[in-house]
């Protein structure tokens, strides 16, 4: 069963099942079912249920980042799905992210610098190509931060498999509060009026 799934989730969830309730073969279809759901909608309390040591290790890391900006950094890269020193420059100078930077130089090296921070600090991995403009981030240590932007600055983030057949659309309220709003490979029509 592990096998058919691993694409969508399903191995971190037998990587951090560790709590020793019940051996992985012995896990039923709703149980694998309801961890890929909570995999997908990642939140501290989903955190708590799957490996609440590895969320922990994660938050313990973004706090110890020196600053707002290098933790507003991580954040974006997180919630947005950045891999790149081009496209973490265009968005982070969209949003003001870099104080007191005006020139394009100055940018990019100040985005060089912050990438390098959250790489030395194991936030941000080398990308596989070892191409320096580019990066990765681990699925888990993205989950974290999506929980984390989400709670701390109100940002929603979803992909595909997330949004169809979400209420929180219907809800113009809630929709109206998020201060960003992230849909990565949406392939559906229904979205709010406004």
């Amino acid at each position: 069963m592990a096998s058919n799934g691993c694409g969508k989730g399903m191995c971190r969830f037998a990587c951090f099942h560790s709590d020793g309730s019940k051996g992985i073969k012995e896990q039923e279809l709703f149980e694998w079912k309801d961890a890929l759901e909570q995999l997908r909608r990642p939140s501290s309390t989903n955190f708590k249920d799957v490996q609440p040591a590895a969320y922990k290790a994660i938050e313990l890391g973004y706090n110890k980042l020196e600053g707002d900006e290098l933790k507003s950094t991580f954040l974006l890269i997180g919630y947005t799905a950045i891999a790149s020193i081009d496209d973490l420059l265009m968005y982070g100078m969209g949003l003001g992210l870099f104080q007191g930077v005006n020139k394009m130089e100055a940018a990019r090296a100040r985005v060089h610098t912050l990438v390098h921070k959250l790489k030395a600090s194991c936030m941000l991995l080398d990308h596989t190509s070892k191409n320096e403009k580019l990066f990765s981030i681990h699925d888990v240590v993205r989950d974290v931060a999506i929980s984390i932007a989400s709670g701390e600055q109100n940002v929603f983030s979803a992909t595909n498999e997330q949004v169809d057949g979400c209420t929180e659309w219907s809800d113009e309220s809630a929709v109206i509060l998020y201060t960003s709003i992230v849909l990565r490979d949406i392939k559906t029509n229904v979205l709010p009026d406004r």
